[in-house]
């Protein structure tokens, strides 16, 4: 500081200039600086919390469109095995009415052949009409007009590498951004129950105080500043009441103890879907094995089916029934695929791994 003044001296004025330096070191309250870098440190976990969020957004969001893209391919296989059926249907027809003009399928057979493409139609219009208009809705979504000529490249019937629970539970503690949230929200509100209790401590402050002083009856004189000065002081000051700091302090320790809790209950729903979902994508696993026997079995009947009616041994009633039995267990096979791909999406969004 830089300070001038005049004082009478006998019948002249005495004129003084200094210049002073004081510095302050607080020794109780604020003694680590915890209080001077509160704010920046709170508004520093509340980036994290945003960033941290918006991922867990950008997932979600990844999520439901794999999962309306995964819908896509189901279609996509759907209506190819429909377009085989009406194929073979539309075969099966030309082929009764070639054995009919030679007498050697009745007219009822042609009927049934007809019935049967028709069938095989109508199905394959119903897929379709859905694969397009799933195909225009993901178009919008990603913005970008190329699907509506493309086609889904996803191998729905390929199975997984899975992790066992055990190791899954620990990925899932480790890298859970729901989790993560909680632990940054106790964090900062940690950080900030410090800076209140050091708020509540006493002041105690160390200061310093330097500086140079100059005093002549000429003015000009006094600008010559070679007079030091020095000095220490301590200053101590106790806050009274303290109530709303101390209300403060005690919220503060309430909501701690809450979030700590909502995070063990969090992390014990996210075990449990955890482990419903590897129980049911593993069981799956068994299920679409058992849709591959099925489908090869109907493959078998509708080949014997065949051959007995070639020979004049059943009617073509049973062909037909057995080739649309052979379509249901491969759009049941499709389906499981499709429900089977669903849950390991799932189960990579619950372990925060489609964006790492």
């Amino acid at each position: 500081s830089n300070q001038t003044f005049a004082a009478p001296f006998g019948s002249q004025d005495l004129h003084g200039n200094g210049v002073n330096v004081n510095y302050s070191i607080p020794l109780m309250k604020n003694s680590s600086g915890i209080l001077s870098r509160l704010g920046y440190e709170l508004q520093g976990y509340s980036i994290d919390l945003i960033e941290v969020t918006s991922l867990e957004n950008q997932e979600n969001f990844l999520a439901d469109t794999g999962a309306r893209f995964i819908d896509w391919a189901l279609l996509t296989e759907q209506r190819n095995i429909s377009k085989n059926r009406l194929l073979l249907a539309e075969n099966e027809l030309a082929t009764t009415k070639k054995k009919h003009r030679t007498n050697l399928a009745a007219e009822v057979d042609v009927l049934r052949a007809e019935d049967a493409v028709f069938n095989a139609k109508q199905n394959l219009m119903q897929f379709e009409s859905q694969y397009k208009a799933l195909r225009a809705e993901l178009s919008v979504r990603a913005g970008d007009t190329i699907l509506i000529n493309s086609e889904p490249d996803v191998d729905l019937y390929t199975f997984k590498e899975l992790a066992t629970i055990k190791q899954a539970r620990s990925e899932l503690q480790t890298q859970s951004r729901l989790l993560k949230l909680l632990d940054l929200k106790l964090a900062q509100l940690t950080h900030e129950q410090r800076g209140l209790s050091d708020e509540s401590r006493p002041e105690l402050n160390l200061t310093v105080s330097g500086g140079l002083r100059g005093e002549d009856v000429q003015f000009s004189g006094s600008m010559s500043l070679d007079q030091p000065q020095y000095s220490v002081a301590l200053a101590f000051r106790y806050p009274l009441g303290q109530t709303t700091n101390k209300a403060d302090i005690s919220k503060a320790r309430i909501e701690k103890m809450q979030l700590a809790a909502e995070r063990a209950s969090t992390f014990v729903q996210l075990e449990a879907q955890l482990q419903n979902l590897l129980i049911q994508i593993k069981d799956l696993e068994k299920i679409m094995a058992l849709n591959q026997q099925q489908i090869n079995v109907a493959q078998q009947k509708t080949l014997q089916e065949l051959r007995r009616h070639n020979q004049g041994r059943n009617e073509l009633t049973f062909v037909i029934q057995s080739r649309d039995n052979e379509q249901f267990v491969k759009l049941i096979y499709a389906q499981n695929a499709a429900t089977y791909q669903k849950l390991y999406l799932e189960y990579l969004s619950l372990t925060d791994q489609l964006i790492t």
